[in-house]
Formats: C-alpha cells, sequence, structure tokens
C-alpha cells in the first residue's frame, strides 16, 4: 500500500550548521517540523531541508530572520 503523499513546506540552506540551528529554533519556539534528506525534487547546498506543515512558511521565515539563519530556497511540495 503507497503512502499517501501530502503537502509541505520545506526549506533549504546553504551549510548544515544553519539546518541544524533551525531546528534548534524551530524546537524552542514549539513550531512543528523536522529535518530531513533535501528531496530529489530539489538540490541545496548541504543536504538537509527543514519539512513543516503547509501555511507554516511566514512563520518560519520570519523566525529564521530574525535569528540569522540563511535559507537557500523555500518550497512548496507534495511529500
Amino acid at each position: 500500500m503507497a503512502l499517501k503523499k501530502e503537502w509541505k513546506t520545506v526549506f533549504t540552506f546553504p551549510t548544515t550548521t544553519f539546518a541544524m540551528e533551525a531546528e534548534r529554533l524551530c524546537r524552542e519556539e514549539g513550531l512543528p517540523g523536522r529535518l530531513i534528506p533535501v528531496p530529489a525534487k530539489i538540490s541545496a547546498g548541504c543536504g538537509m531541508a527543514w519539512c513543516a506543515p503547509p501555511g507554516s512558511a511566514d512563520a518560519l521565515i520570519g523566525l529564521f530572520g530574525r535569528e540569522k539563519v540563511a535559507i537557500e530556497g523555500v518550497y512548496e511540495l507534495e511529500l
């Protein structure tokens, strides 16, 4: 039985350090999501991405901007 795909917001980062900092900040702020390998549909410098529910991009962009976490790209993907 195939897993049902769902829409997700995916953030990519230029380095693993930024990806891990994003994870730490999201955990501290209680924001949903998790680190995943970068999906094959896209590419990123570090190979790790933050996967979050759809509609969460604005809150995450605000958090990452305030905390100076460099974002390489933001995608809405069906995963």
